[in-house]
C-alpha cells in the first residue's frame, strides 16, 4: 500500500519529504547581578536573567515513502525573572533577615508533526503555546533567642496565571472517495491512508484557556548549638506547585476551552537532625531524619478524553513519605580517609481521587529506591615530596519500582552494588597539579536503569543497562 499512496500526503502536499535526520539545539542565556551596601549590615541585591532557547529534531525512517513514519519536533522558548531583595545582620549579629520580591515570565511554542503511520494514518500535528507569569513576596529572618538558641521564621506568597492554546489535526472523517474509480469509505485505516487528508482529513480540534492559582508557604526552624561541636535543629515547611492545565487534545472541546486541568500540588515537610564534629574534626557526622505529607499530588494517568484513552497530568492522589540520611567522613590517622552515606526511604498513597483510574493504594509513589548507601576508603602515601592517594569505592542502590501504570505486572528494577579504584598522584605538596588513573564497575556488573515492563498487547519487556566496566585516565589542574 506504501507503494502506491502516500497517506497523508496522498492530497499532494509533501511537509518534509527528502529531509534527512538532524537534531538541533541552541541556547541563550544572560544573566546580570547588581549589589549595594547600605551600611550598617544591610545590603540590596538584584538578579535578572533572560533565557532562549529552541530544540529541533526530525526523525525519518529510511527508505519509508516520503514522510511516513517520520516525526518532526520544534520548541521554542523564552523565559525571563527577576528578584529583589534586602538583607542583612543587626541587633549586634543577632537577627539575620532576608526579604524581596520575584518575577517570573516564561512563553513556550511546541510542534509536533508526524508522517501518516498505523496508528494515524492521515499523520498527526500537535500545535501549543503557552505562557506563564508567577509573582512571589517573600520574607525570613532568624533571631538568636539565646547564644546557643536559634529561631527562624520565613514565608512565600505566590501567584501564578497561566494562558494556553492548543491546535490538534488527529482525526478522520466519514467520507467516500473514488480511488482507481472504485468508492472508497474513509476509515480506520486503509480508507483514511488511500484518501489522504485531502478526502479523510476532518476539523481539528482546538482549545484555549487562562486560570490562576496561588499559595502560601509558611517556615518555621528552631536549632540549638550545644557546643562547637554538637549542633541540631527541627524544621517544618510548607511548599507549593502551581496547578495547570492538560493542553493534549483528544477530541473536539465543547466549550472551546481544556477539557482538564489540575490544581496546585502541595507539601508539608518535617525535620529533624544533628551535626557533629568530634575528635578535632577526626569524625564528622550528619544524621537526619524526615516526614512529608503531600495532597493533590500531580501525577500521569490514563484519562479518557472524547472516547481516547490519553495519559495527562491530574490532580490523582494524597500520599506520605518518610525516612533518614546519614553521612560519616572519619580520619582515624593523618593520612587515612572513610567515608560513608546511607538513606532509607518508606511512602506510600493515602487515599486516590476518583479520576485517577490507573493508580491504586498499592502502586508505588514513584521509582525511588527504599535504601541507598556508599563508602570509601582512602589513603595519602608521601613519596619524593609528591602524593600518591589509592581509594577504593562502593556505590549500591536498592530494589525499586520501574514500570508505569497500566503494565499488566508491576516489575521492579533488582538491587546492585558496584566497585570502582582511583589511583591520583600529585608532585607537588599543594596538589596544584594532579593525574589519575580510574576504573568504575570494575566487575562489570550488568545493571538496569530503566525498564518498560510487560504490556499484554505489546508482548514487549525491555530495559535500559547502566553504564559497562571502565577505566579512565584524567589530569587537572588548580589555579
Amino acid at each position: 500500500m506504501t507503494d502506491i499512496a502516500r497517506g497523508g500526503d496522498a492530497g499532494g502536499i509533501s511537509r518534509y519529504a527528502g529531509r534527512g535526520p538532524f537534531n538541533n539545539t541552541d541556547a541563550t542565556t544572560l544573566n546580570g547581578r547588581l549589589g549595594y551596601d547600605l551600611g550598617g549590615g544591610i545590603a540590596l541585591h538584584s538578579i535578572t536573567a533572560y533565557r532562549r532557547s529552541r530544540a529541533q529534531f526530525y526523525t525519518p525512517v529510511n527508505d519509508a515513502p516520503t514522510d511516513i513514519y517520520a516525526e518532526y519536533d520544534d520548541t521554542r522558548s523564552t523565559q525571563f525573572t527577576q528578584e529583589l531583595t534586602i538583607g542583612g545582620t543587626i541587633l549586634d549579629d543577632r537577627l539575620t533577615f532576608l526579604a524581596g520580591a520575584f518575577y517570573f515570565q516564561q512563553k513556550t511554542d511546541f510542534l509536533q508533526d508526524t508522517g501518516p503511520d498505523w496508528i494515524d494514518p492521515l499523520g498527526y500535528v500537535y500545535d501549543a503555546s503557552l505562557k506563564y507569569r508567577s509573582y512571589a513576596a517573600f520574607a525570613q529572618a532568624s533571631y538568636k533567642i539565646t547564644p546557643k538558641l536559634e529561631a527562624t521564621l520565613g514565608g512565600r506568597y505566590t501567584y501564578d496565571r497561566k494562558t494556553g492554546s492548543s491546535y490538534v489535526f488527529f482525526a478522520g472523517r466519514e467520507n467516500t472517495f473514488l480511488y482507481n474509480g472504485v468508492p472508497t469509505q474513509c476509515g480506520y485505516f486503509n480508507g483514511d491512508f488511500l484518501g489522504g487528508i485531502a478526502n479523510c482529513g476532518g476539523a481539528p480540534f482546538t482549545a484555549r484557556d487562562t486560570d490562576h492559582w496561588d499559595g502560601f508557604d509558611p517556615k518555621l526552624q528552631l536549632s540549638y548549638r550545644w557546643s562547637d561541636t554538637v549542633f541540631t535543629y527541627l524544621t517544618a515547611a510548607h511548599g507549593y506547585n502551581s496547578g495547570g492545565f492538560n493542553q493534549q487534545l483528544g477530541g473536539p472541546s465543547a466549550d472551546g476551552r481544556f477539557p482538564s486541568s489540575y490544581d496546585p500540588e502541595k507539601l508539608w515537610s518535617y525535620e529533624a537532625g544533628v551535626k557533629l564534629d568530634l575528635l578535632d574534626r577526626r569524625a564528622v557526622i550528619n544524621l537526619s531524619g524526615f516526614y512529608q505529607k503531600y495532597t493533590d499530588i500531580q501525577a500521569s494517568v490514563n484519562v479518557l478524553v472524547g472516547n481516547v484513552s490519553t495519559r495527562q497530568v491530574q490532580s490523582a492522589a494524597s500520599a506520605h513519605e518518610a525516612g533518614f540520611e546519614g553521612e560519616f567522613v572519619l580520619r582515624p590517622v593523618r593520612d587515612l580517609t572513610v567515608r560513608g552515606n546511607v538513606s532509607y526511604l518508606t511512602q506510600g498513597y493515602d487515599s486516590i481521587r476518583p479520576n485517577a483510574v490507573t493508580l491504586t493504594l498499592d502502586t508505588p509513589v514513584n521509582s525511588a529506591p527504599k535504601y541507598t548507601y556508599s563508602a570509601a576508603v582512602a589513603y595519602d602515601l608521601h613519596v619524593g615530596g609528591g602524593l600518591v592517594t589509592p581509594s577504593v569505592d562502593v556505590r549500591g542502590v536498592g530494589k525499586k519500582p520501574a514500570c508505569q501504570s497500566g503494565a499488566d505486572y508491576v516489575c521492579r528494577l533488582p538491587a546492585y552494588a558496584l566497585v570502582g579504584f582511583r589511583l591520583d598522584y600529585s608532585p607537588d605538596a599543594d596538589g596544584r597539579w594532579r593525574i589519575g588513573v580510574y576504573g568504575t564497575n570494575v566487575l562489570d556488573k550488568v545493571t538496569q536503569q530503566a525498564r518498560t515492563g510487560y504490556f499484554g498487547g505489546f508482548g514487549i519487556d525491555r530495559y535500559t543497562p547502566g553504564r559497562p566496566q571502565e577505566f579512565g585516565v584524567e589530569s587537572s589542574l588548580r589555579f
